[in-house]
């Protein structure tokens, strides 16, 4: 039977999961809508092509669909589940090993997406994406997809190198690799800070400290899954214990719902103008308020049971498991087969039924998609990262020479 522990931590996969596949839905309205993505008032002259467009722009309800907010749940649930069991446990040997596995377990997903995305260039299957971006007008959709030179060569250099350590991550073959400057020196930021003050009795000083030097950056969100962590393992917030608050959790869940909404450019026009605070500047993709949302969902997710509950039913905590994948596969899925069913499509029943199914057939792609790059690359580089992370810290050997010496004793 499971505890109580196991199954907050389940519906955790559940909402990283639930998160990856609102990250395709809102690139799939970006290609369509882009005032949806933009806002009215953006000044980019973006067209609008439904009258409901620029209303949910900066509404909260569009967190449902936030790509920016998804980001930020992955990031602070980065922070939480890489040293969770730290925290548990006191074992430093078991976070060098996370740590030492953390580049390879990035590396390898992020490098064969990108091959994928040059494969599709390669026999010319990247026709259709600019057809729909002349259509939809989606000035997002037509400046992607354009290395300078796209080879073998340049492919590996981004994936083994560019999208990681890169002043500026280079994702011209797939976009969505700007997570992944952040992902590694996110995580190695909190093993080390883990490492050095984990134990420390006034470790919370630190932690104020962290919070104050990367409150304008998404290095914010991993701290904040850090300190959850800590709290988690601790039991010293009483909303991590068996309480009745739902009251004041359920509060903490509509002001997380609601700064999750924070739109994706700038609040200008909308509910979130108040927010716009002159020495928060630059407020494109608002880190910290995403980053606190993300944190508050966390908790939520952990300790309100009907919530608890779904993001760890079966169905949907199973997503967890190919989070990683449909986020990496999804825009080749998009461009390509969604790309062709909306040109199909559009002449026939129009541009809102075939916007409509382009995302629905993408998303039916996706499951077979997700599937195969999970079970070829992303868990091979688990197990990969895995044995990287043993022979770095001779854990074999030092195995071989306890048990020589317990059989010495015996």
């Amino acid at each position: 039977m499971q505890n109580s522990n196991e199954g907050r931590l389940l519906a955790l996969e559940g909402l990283r999961g639930v998160a990856a596949v609102a990250v395709v839905i809102f690139h799939g309205l970006s290609m369509f809508y882009p005032i949806f993505l933009y806002g009215a008032l953006s000044g980019l002259g973006l067209i609008q092509n439904s009258r409901f467009e620029d209303n949910l722009y900066g509404n909260p309800v569009s967190v449902i669909f936030s790509g920016a907010f998804a980001v930020a749940i992955f990031f602070v649930l980065s922070g939480f589940v890489l040293t969770v069991s730290f925290f548990n446990s006191g074992d430093e040997k078991s976070i060098m090993r996370i740590a030492g596995k953390r580049y390879l377990r990035l590396m390898i997903p992020a490098l064969s997406s990108i091959l994928v995305t040059l494969f599709i260039l390669a026999i010319g299957l990247d026709w259709m994406k600019p057809l729909v971006a002349d259509i939809t007008g989606s000035l997002w959709l037509k400046n992607l997809w354009q290395p300078a030179e796209p080879s073998l060569m340049n492919a590996l250099s981004q994936g083994v190198w560019g999208v990681f350590f890169s002043s500026v991550a280079e994702t011209s073959y797939n976009p969505v690799l700007w997570t992944m400057k952040f992902e590694l020196l996110g995580s190695l930021l909190v093993f080390a800070i883990a490492l050095l003050f984990g134990k420390a009795k006034h470790r919370w000083i630190i932690y104020v400290l962290l919070i104050i030097a990367t409150f304008k950056t998404w290095y914010l969100a991993f701290i904040i899954g850090m300190i959850l962590a800590d709290l988690y393992a601790h039991r010293k917030y009483p909303f991590f214990t068996e309480s009745k608050r739902y009251g004041w959790l359920t509060l903490l869940l509509i002001i997380g719902i609601f700064l999750g909404g924070y739109p994706y450019y700038v609040p200008n026009g909308s509910v979130y103008a108040v927010l716009q605070l002159p020495w928060l500047y630059p407020l494109e993709n608002n880190s910290l308020y995403l980053s606190i949302a993300a944190g508050l969902i966390l908790v939520s997710v952990i300790c309100l049971k009907p919530l608890s509950k779904f993001f760890g039913s079966k169905y949907i905590s199973m997503l967890g498991k190919y989070s990683f994948s449909i986020y990496l596969v999804h825009m080749a899925v998009l461009f390509t087969a969604g790309a062709g069913v909306f040109l199909w499509l559009n002449p026939i029943i129009g541009f809102h039924w075939a916007a409509a199914l382009s995302i629905l057939t993408s998303l039916i792609i996706l499951v077979p998609a997700a599937y195969l790059f999970e079970r070829y690359v992303d868990s091979p580089a688990i197990r990969i990262s895995s044995l990287f992370s043993r022979w770095l810290f001779d854990e074999s050997k030092t195995t071989e020479k306890s048990t020589k010496i317990l059989r010495k004793r015996k």
